[in-house]
């Protein structure tokens, strides 16, 4: 274990691996309050194209923290995780199907486009059990919903 202090504040590295399993799932209720990288105290979390990030579970505090991490935690149980898993191995070999046209064939690709693809063919099978076919189809209804909706939000 190492113990890192600056200014007032003291970073504990931890290297055995059932520690950190205790720390990052047992006992993570435990740690709710961690550093914050972004000024978001003063900030109105409600307003503006970083409401969402302002919001994500790694940067909210407190009784906030707490509410939201009750709320996800049911979704992500490692049986869920589980039975999630055949779906996204299923998505991953589109995806190698999809990037071996491009390999044969020396082609140039977006890679965050086909990174988005893949994202959202997950999140749609994985969340709401559509076939988006994201990897196949380039402007598929699925990714033009969630362009849209991305698109209101900015």
């Amino acid at each position: 274990m190492v113990n890192i202090c600056e200014q007032d504040l003291i970073h504990i590295t931890v290297d055995v691996q059932d520690i950190v399993k205790m720390v990052l799932v047992k006992d993570f209720d435990y740690f709710v309050d961690r550093p914050q990288f972004f000024a978001f105290d003063d900030y109105d979390r409600t307003v503006g194209p970083d409401k969402y990030f302002a919001n994500m579970l790694s940067f909210l505090e407190g009784d906030r923290w707490k509410e939201m991490r009750s709320t996800m935690s049911p979704i992500f149980t490692s049986g869920k995780l589980k039975g999630m898993n055949p779906a996204m191995n299923k998505i991953a070999d589109e995806l190698v199907a999809f990037l071996k046209q491009y390999a044969e064939s020396g082609k140039e690709f977006d890679t965050k486009d086909v990174m988005s693809r893949l994202t959202l063919d997950v999140i749609a099978e994985c969340g709401f059990g559509v076939k988006a076919n994201g990897i196949a189809e380039e402007n598929g209804t699925f990714r033009q919903m969630g362009r849209n909706l991305i698109s209101s939000i900015m």
